[in-house]
């Protein structure tokens, strides 16, 4: 074991960690998309709270007071949130990636040992998954990189808890095989914890699935299934806050009221011309630049960014691949069939739209909640690798790498087959090399052609020196790709005359080529350029309330410019010019913010369109009536709006200033509405909002009908303000409402005077409580019940789980049915790592 791991192991991992060093060190960060615009805000709020001692339902920076654990894209409960207790937030941010990225090789590792591949041939699957396409694509969202690490890991527990030998008997271990429900549950309640329900689903099914095949037999024996289900069952217990708070706040998300768009359900699948990623990655351009070379192919992803730049799964993977669907030996037979169902069932899932099965399962009941098909791309690029570590075996029996073993073919047949593999891999490589030689001579030598196919596709908005660009750089690309199998053609030949340095350099040659070519998708930046203040900074107070008028196009589409080739440098301009993660890591409160995946409030995004549907003037009173104090424009205000907002400060960029206003009239965060409009729907209440009759600081909108209730005068006192609290005082001369400037959530709960109130939505998607005439005490907060009745499902799931491990069985044989064999149980290969 310990040569295994210096002569195969080592060399990739060197790679890994050089490419990642520093962002391990904590010079770098990665950046790229939802990185640093999603998951870095959330996180930010996140690791505030935990350093202040509170687990967070709430995190009051982002639109308003956004649900956190109740939102799985933020991650709120995954073990490495601990980091952020000892280490400074960005490095700790980031050891969510690099963790899971290096850890990814030794998942589908165990996972291809446990399909009976050795040591050698298990090791390149898990390198050919870890530098695939896919998975470095994932590595741009915290909310999937661990999904797709732990799926395999999940079907190797699977496999072991209901381990046999390869004789079909059961071998004598109980306790381990009992420990392998612990490692199962556990890791279920991983990908639970881990962001994202499409992907855990997709691992159970792939773990059931995988299970059923390596079998060869469609019924479990249920003296093993049960444990296994109860498992399953205890893991999610384990996690059961999370889904609790999810489900609490589910309905009135923006994605359960409404459902996900048929065409957001559909958008980002597979397309055919996607294909030509398998030729060369990121064909339609590269998601670390901004000008020349750019991404321009959103007409091939139903419009739109694709979630996964690139499916480029690497040529040595293709070529193995291929020379594992060559072969006919018995050994791998199911490991085969098993990857093909994979591959067979990802691709169908993942067409979306273009499969009509898909359009019938879209009709069923909470279907409506799923989106981007392309995710179901994870038993391709895993089914693949699993066929590439058959197709390494086999062409590493053919030369030595590794010893033959009972079964497989000998005399004349094992002599043919041992030719047929050395140089069916030899022709395979070969045969690339010339077909991108002409690939790489076309795109060169003749442009004209080439220029206007290109120009075909890329949008007119484009330049003619952006589309000459193109051509050039995917040549570039060809010339690379034939170096790299120059490089393997090399190590074929190495392994004629010293095959175990001929594999290692064979994965080595494979690993340093993907990761120079797929480097767009790791793009990095100096984590100094985000740690120091942007200048509007000095002009907000901590405690304002804040819109930046270019997100989301709130004050209309307002393009972004930068003068600079890089995506890192658009980042840097987002920092300069304040947008919400630079804001959030400065600890302000942004608000109108949803974030991306449908589970903000439904009245956020009611509230975010009625802004960026209304002209200045109605804006302005919106914000006013909404407490927004501080507004962020990168354009002047329109003249009729002028005597709304005061210009504070303005900052230089490339195209327009972004000026910093101050909104006149904003109420305080806390007030008392002494007249009190009741609307019978969200349009009406928006209508009202906008009214130059409306003075929201002492007015408010409520949902229901009938005149406006006229009140006294009043004050309030606030008592108390927490994160997810608030605690005030009110005297009134008649009826009227305690409004909190906060997002409203189904989470909260209110007391006046003690006494249970209704949290009524107030002004389209704020809070308030109403109160009769006289002296009160009003509590609006958070209500933690179902939190604490998810910790307590925890606890028992936990113990629940350790009596599932300790357990005796009632019998001396743990598996009822078949008495223990007398003879020595022939465990071969498939005992794992």
């Amino acid at each position: 074991m310990k040569r295994f791991l210096l002569t195969w192991v080592a060399p990739v991992m060197v790679l890994l960690l050089v490419v990642l060093f520093p962002v391990i060190r904590g010079e770098k960060t990665f950046f790229l998309r939802d990185v640093f615009n999603s998951h870095l805000p959330m996180k930010t709020s996140e690791a505030a709270s935990l350093l202040d001692g509170r687990l967070p339902l709430v995190a009051p920076e982002l639109a308003g007071g956004q649900a956190l654990i109740g939102n799985p894209n933020s991650v709120p409960l995954y073990p490495d949130n601990a980091l952020y207790l000892v280490l400074p937030l960005i490095p700790a941010f980031n050891v969510h990636f690099w963790l899971h990225l290096l850890l990814a090789p030794f998942a589908v590792y165990w996972l291809a040992r446990r399909w009976g591949l050795d040591r050698p041939a298990a090791w390149a699957a898990g390198v050919i998954y870890t530098t695939s396409g896919f998975f470095i694509s994932a590595a741009n969202f915290y909310n999937l990189i661990a999904g797709v690490t732990l799926t395999p890991a999940l079907m190797a527990a699977m496999l072991w808890a209901f381990e046999e030998t390869t004789d079909g008997t059961e071998p004598p271990r109980p306790p381990r095989r009992r420990w392998s429900l612990a490692v199962v549950a556990g890791l279920w309640a991983l990908l639970l914890l881990s962001g994202d329900p499409t992907t855990a689903l997709v691992a159970l099914v792939m773990s059931g699935t995988g299970l059923l095949l390596f079998r060869g037999r469609w019924v479990l024996p249920i003296d093993r299934l049960l444990p296994v289900l109860g498992a399953l069952t205890l893991g999610a217990l384990v996690t059961a806050p999370q889904w609790i708070e999810f489900l609490r706040i589910l309905p009135l998300s923006s994605r359960g009221y409404h459902g996900v768009s048929d065409a957001g359900q559909v958008v980002g699948g597979f397309e055919p011309v996607q294909l030509l990623e398998g030729v060369l990655p990121y064909v339609f351009g590269r998601p670390d630049l901004v000008r020349l070379g750019a991404f321009w192919g959103h007409r091939f992803y139903g419009g739109t960014a694709p979630l996964f730049f690139t499916l480029y799964p690497g040529l040595l993977a293709v070529a193995l691949a291929a020379l594992a669907l060559l072969s006919d030996g018995p050994r791998t037979r199911r490991l085969r069939i098993a990857a093909l169902w994979a591959m067979g069932l990802g691709v169908a899932l993942a067409l979306g739209e273009h499969n009509p099965l898909v359009n019938l399962v879209r009709r069923l009941p909470g279907a409506d909640l799923l989106r981007f098909p392309i995710k179901f791309w994870l038993p391709v690029a895993l089914g693949l690798a699993l066929l590439a570590g058959a197709g390494f075996e086999r062409w590493a029996r053919s030369t030595g790498v590794i010893p033959q073993q009972p079964g497989d073919p000998e005399g004349e047949d094992g002599r043919r087959e041992e030719a047929l593999a050395r140089r069916g891999l030899l022709g395979l490589v070969t045969g690339l090399w010339v077909a991108y030689l002409v690939l790489w001579s076309i795109l060169s030598f003749v442009p004209r052609p080439v220029q206007t196919l290109l120009r075909s596709w890329i949008p007119s908005s484009y330049s003619v020196e952006f589309v000459a660009n193109e051509r050039v750089r995917l040549a570039g690309l060809a010339l690379v790709s034939l170096v790299f199998l120059l490089a393997m053609l090399a190590a074929l030949l190495v392994a004629l005359r010293a095959p175990r340095t001929g594999g290692v350099l064979l994965l080595v040659t494979h690993t340093a080529g993907q990761l120079f070519l797929l480097q767009p998708g790791l793009a990095t930046d100096d984590i100094d350029a985000y740690l120091t203040p942007p200048p509007l900074l000095a002009s907000i107070p901590a405690d304002s309330r804040l819109v930046h008028g270019s997100v989301d196009g709130l004050f209309g589409d307002l393009q972004l410019r930068v003068n600079k080739p890089w995506t890192k440098d658009l980042q840097r301009q987002m920092f300069l010019e304040m947008f919400p993660p630079a804001g959030i890591l400065a600890g302000r409160r942004y608000e109108l913010n949803r974030s991306p995946e449908g589970l903000a409030s439904y009245f956020t995004w009611v509230a975010r369109d009625a802004v960026s549907h209304s002209d200045d003037v109605q804006r302005l009173r919106l914000l006013a009536s909404w407490g927004v104090n501080r507004l962020l424009v990168a354009r002047p205000l329109d003249p009729a709006a002028s005597s709304q907002a005061n210009l504070l400060a303005s900052q230089p960029t490339v195209g327009e200033p972004v000026r910093l206003f101050a909104v006149r009239d904003a109420t305080p965060e806390v007030f008392f509405a002494r007249r009190v409009h009741l609307a019978p729907s969200l349009s009406d209440a928006i209508e009202t909002l906008r009214s130059e009759d409306f003075d929201p600081r002492d007015e408010v909108v409520l949902a229901g009908g009938g005149p406006v209730i006229e009140g006294g005068g009043g004050s309030v006192e606030v008592l108390e303000m927490g994160p997810e609290s608030m605690r005030a005082e009110v005297e009134t001369e008649g009826p009227g409402a305690v409004v909190w400037q906060r997002t409203w959530l189904p989470i909260y709960q209110a007391r006046v005077d003690g006494e249970a109130a209704p949290v009524e939505v107030a002004n389209v998607h704020r809070m308030a409580v109403r109160v009769a005439p006289g002296r009160h005490r009003v509590e609006i907060r958070t209500d933690r019940r179902p939190l604490y009745l998810g910790f307590g499902l925890s606890l028992f799931g936990l113990l629940g789980l350790v009596w599932l491990v300790r357990r005796r069985p009632r019998q001396d044989w743990p598996w009822r049915g078949r008495p223990p064999s007398t003879e020595p149980a022939k465990t071969a290969n498939m005992s794992g790592p």
